[in-house]
């Protein structure tokens, strides 16, 4: 499955809550209306990501 290659290859990256966020979104991965607001909020994760590296870089 794609979340958990997602998952493993971010392991050393993310802290343990956010891959039990993707373990939770592989269980509601069958439920559509579930799926796109998992969708929805896994974009804003990764701009939040995202923005946290740019922080790290300017260092």
């Amino acid at each position: 499955m794609k979340l958990n290659l997602y998952s493993k290859i971010h392991l050393g990256l993310f802290p343990a809550s956010f891959i039990e966020y993707h373990k939770f979104v592989q269980c509601l991965l069958g439920h559509s209306a579930i799926f796109v607001f998992v969708k929805s909020f896994s974009i804003s994760n990764l701009y939040l990501t995202a923005r946290i590296y740019q922080s790290q870089d300017n260092k």
